[in-house]
């Protein structure tokens, strides 16, 4: 249980950064939240340390809430720090000169090398192999149609895929003539060479 109490350290205290990009610069605030969060008790009790981390997220007494890929509730520390954001971001709002002199209150103008840094040492990864998008979908969208794909090209997606994780896919193949084929993953999928069967015995679909 250690090693799952440093991950959730770790990603606790990128819980704030996560919001920089989106938002621009977080203001000076109450970090109470976070370090409630960064100091759960020190106890081998499962029951008690889980508690501790279920306080830390708004969602209602008795619910669970699994599709994380589509919303994902915030911990009470990031949320608040997005309405900080926000509020901040409207106050100055007209002091933003898009030469990198005001305040960085927009998207996509800046390089934020140090908050990829921290999330680089996250990951075991180099920062400038990390790049901040707004969600996964744009992320495989920006990863699909930045390859050089040609008419003929197979590409091999499965039936498991959430939407926007085949979308920019069938797309290039509508667009490029590349021959897009979905493999029918075993459920459950327990046997990895049943797994690898059923990518080679993927089959061509049309559109």
């Amino acid at each position: 249980m250690s090693s799952r109490r440093k991950f959730l350290k770790s990603t606790a205290a990128l819980s704030g950064l996560a919001v920089l990009p989106m938002y621009g610069a977080i203001p000076a605030g109450n970090d109470s939240s976070l370090d409630t969060l960064l100091k759960l008790p020190n106890t081998s009790s499962e029951d008690e340390y889980w508690q501790a981390i279920r306080l830390q997220f708004p969602l209602k007494d008795g619910q669970t809430y699994f599709n994380n890929g589509t919303m994902g509730p915030m911990p009470n520390y990031t949320l608040n720090k997005v309405i900080d954001n926000l509020r901040y971001n409207s106050i100055h709002g007209a002091e933003t000169d898009y030469k990198g002199e005001g305040p960085q209150l927009l998207t996509g103008y800046f390089k934020y090398e140090d908050i990829r840094k921290k999330v680089g040492k996250l990951v075991n990864a180099s920062f400038d192999e990390i790049a901040l998008t707004q969600n996964a979908t744009f992320g495989m969208n920006y990863v699909a149609n930045g390859l050089d794909l040609k008419k003929g090209d197979e590409i091999i997606n499965t039936d498991q895929e959430h939407g926007g994780g085949y979308a920019a896919w069938r797309l290039l193949a509508k667009r490029r003539g590349c021959v897009y084929k979905m493999a029918t993953i075993p459920i459950p999928a327990n046997d990895p060479q049943a797994i690898v069967n059923a990518i080679f015995a993927s089959k061509l679909q049309f559109f």
